[in-house]
This record gives structure tokens, C-alpha cells and sequence, in this order.
């Protein structure tokens, strides 16, 4: 029998794109050396998510996206900090010289030296190039994300996102953004979300008809986040308890829409968790049935007031629990005669989560 022949040259690179997706970032890159065909298809699946980078690295990626132009909708997933830098900060002619210089093409890039005015100016125009985005966390400095400048930087863009998380202050800017995203399914305002959201209806229905997942701080108004959970389908929420109180229920109040929750993550940043706050947790969300639970540090406290308080969520079937660091294969050990008694004590649950070093490698150990 003849061996078979398939000419995979004729295959659409829509089908290229799928395999090659599968590929770590190393395998890409192989592959990309192979044909200048199939280093154009790689270069569209390398671009999808970029990792989040320090503020040099991110100030050479968008002024590459407003270089590469035709590059920029290859763009998926973004990240940009400048938590600790200024947009109103400008480049200097030598600063700005050598940037450009790394592009390749000096006489193209002369039209480059307007964007790199300030910072504002290079982030405005890159957003607005990055037409396919879906995922985008942006987190500035305070005064750098105030509603002025929350025009300026969202206002001409043409995305439709699915997740946006950001520091960006939650006013009349914001309210007509957000009104244009059909299509986001996450929204997390740890800190800048206000009273004025309800007080402004700046989110009137049917605006984001398909968010369901909502992330804040102890630090955001609740009648903020009750105003966009109502008449959404939020079944999971993010929650970052930074205060120290002995009851968290006014933090985790989100009204009617309770009994829908299905999914929380709840990161308490320095408050000692007791037996009172997993029953307000418990008795708020009686629907609930994955919770994910991350504290400053894990200890056999925390593991007793898990293990005695279990038992009062009725329709948990998943629980994840994690300090600061991973376990390591001792600490599973010491702490598995409390997750035995986890499971002796619910009724529901199916596992437990916990992230596990292995081969220098954070991955999440399923025990059930």
C-alpha cells in the first residue's frame, strides 16, 4: 500500500490557527521559522495575550501596537500597570529617540514622535488601535483616572470586552463606556466604584446585560454594587475584605441577588477569620456551591474554623483554600486530617482545591 500524501498547504490558516493554538510559546516560535506563512499565523496567536510587564516593557509594546498597526487587532488580552507612574510624564528627545530607534524603520517612525508627546497620548492612541480586545485590566494612579481623562483613554475605542478590571474613577465617562460593552461578562472596581453610580443611574438597563461576575473592596459602597447586581444574572462574585471587623456581612451584601450567587472568591487580606464570619458567608449565599478562600497565612486556626463551620453550607460542592503561598508537599500533609474531617462534616462536597508547589511549578492539587 502507497503512503499517504496530504498537502496541508492548501489547509485555510483559520484551521492553522485553531492547531496552533494548542502550542506552547516555544513551540510557536519553532513553528514560525518554518514558512513565512506559518510565521503569520503564529504571530496572530502570539499576540493574543500579552503578560503583564513592567512599565519599560509596556511603554515598547504600545508603541509597537501604534508602529505595527496591522499587528494591534492580534491583540486579546492586556495588562497595564502604572500604579507608580504618571500619564501626564513625557518622554525625553533621547528616551523618545531610542525607543523609536528599536522599531527598524527610522523614516516611519519620525510620524510616531507626537504619540510620544506624554504617556496619555501613547496609551489613548494604543487603546484605540487594539480593536479585538477582550481582556483589559488597567490600573493608574489616582489622579490619572479621573473621569476627564477616562474619556480621553476610552472614549475613542471600538472594543468589546468580556473582562475589565480597573482603578478608573467610576463616573459620567465610565457610565457611557460601559454602556457601549454588549458583550463584558466581568467587571471588577476594587477601589473607584462610589454612591454616584446609583445616584447619576449611570448604568441604566439594559445596560451589560451579560455581566455576571462582579469583583470589590470593603472599601466600595454596597449600595454601589447592589445598583449593578440588580436585574443582572451575577452568579459569582470577587470580594477583597481589607477591613478588620468582627462582622462582614455589611461587606458582602449584595440584597435579593444573594440567593442566586453561585461561585465566591473571597481574599481576607489581614482579618482573622472566625466561626461568625463563615456563617454570615453561609447564611448569605444559600445557593452557593464553589467557594475559594485565600488568607495572609495559613495556619490550623483557620483549618479548625473551617472544618467546625462546613457543615452550615448546605449546597457546597467545591473548596479551595490557600495562604499567601502555595502548600508544599509537608504542609498537605499536616493538613490532612483536617480536610478528612471537611468531607465527614458536609454532606455536599465533592473536593477540595489547594495550589501545590511541584517542580518549581504552582499547580492545584484536587483532593476528594
Amino acid at each position: 500500500m502507497g503512503a499517504l500524501t496530504t498537502n496541508i498547504n492548501n489547509l485555510p490558516d483559520e484551521l492553522y490557527e485553531k492547531i496552533l493554538a494548542y502550542c506552547s510559546n516555544y513551540d510557536l516560535y519553532r513553528v514560525s521559522l518554518t514558512s513565512r506563512r506559518l510565521s503569520s499565523v503564529s504571530s496572530r496567536i502570539l499576540y493574543r495575550v500579552i503578560p503583564k510587564m513592567d512599565v519599560a516593557r509596556t511603554i515598547d509594546f504600545l508603541i509597537a501596537v501604534c508602529f505595527y498597526k496591522d499587528r494591534a487587532p492580534y491583540v486579546w488580552s492586556l495588562t497595564i500597570q502604572f500604579s507608580k507612574v504618571s500619564l501626564s510624564k513625557s518622554l525625553s528627545k533621547r528616551e523618545a529617540f531610542r525607543r523609536l530607534r528599536k522599531l527598524g524603520n527610522p523614516l516611519k517612525a519620525i510620524t510616531l514622535r507626537s504619540v510620544l508627546r506624554d504617556y496619555a497620548t501613547l496609551l489613548t492612541t494604543a487603546l484605540k488601535n487594539l480593536t479585538n480586545l477582550r481582556y483589559l485590566e488597567l490600573r493608574l494612579m489616582e489622579p490619572d483616572g479621573r473621569d476627564n481623562n477616562v474619556a480621553r483613554l476610552l472614549g475613542p475605542t471600538t472594543f468589546q470586552l468580556k473582562t475589565f478590571i480597573t482603578t478608573l474613577e467610576f463616573s459620567s465617562a465610565m457610565g457611557r463606556f460601559l454602556q457601549t460593552q454588549t458583550q463584558l461578562r466581568e467587571l471588577q472596581c476594587p477601589t473607584s466604584l462610589t454612591a454616584a453610580i446609583r445616584d447619576k443611574n449611570l448604568l441604566p438597563p439594559p445596560s451589560l446585560p451579560n455581566l455576571n461576575v462582579i469583583g470589590w473592596t470593603s472599601k466600595v459602597p454596597m449600595d454601589a454594587i447592589r445598583y449593578i447586581v440588580n436585574g443582572r444574572p451575577i452568579d459569582r462574585i470577587i470580594v477583597l475584605i481589607e477591613a478588620t471587623s468582627t462582622h462582614i456581612k455589611p461587606f458582602i451584601d449584595v440584597g435579593p441577588r444573594s440567593e442566586s450567587i453561585r461561585k465566591i472568591f473571597i481574599t481576607f487580606h489581614s482579618l482573622q477569620v472566625t466561626t461568625a464570619h463563615m456563617s454570615e458567608i453561609a447564611a448569605q449565599f444559600p445557593a452557593m456551591y464553589e467557594l475559594a478562600m485565600k488568607v495572609k497565612e495559613m495556619s490550623k486556626e483557620f483549618m479548625d474554623v473551617v472544618v467546625g463551620s462546613i457543615h452550615r453550607f448546605k449546597s457546597l460542592k467545591r473548596l479551595a483554600v490557600t495562604g499567601r503561598r502555595p502548600f508544599t508537599e509537608d504542609l498537605q500533609t499536616v493538613y490532612q486530617p483536617h480536610f478528612d474531617a471537611c468531607f465527614s462534616n458536609s454532606l455536599s462536597l465533592v473536593f477540595i482545591a489547594i495550589p501545590v508547589i511541584k517542580n518549581n511549578l504552582t499547580v492545584y492539587h484536587i483532593i476528594r
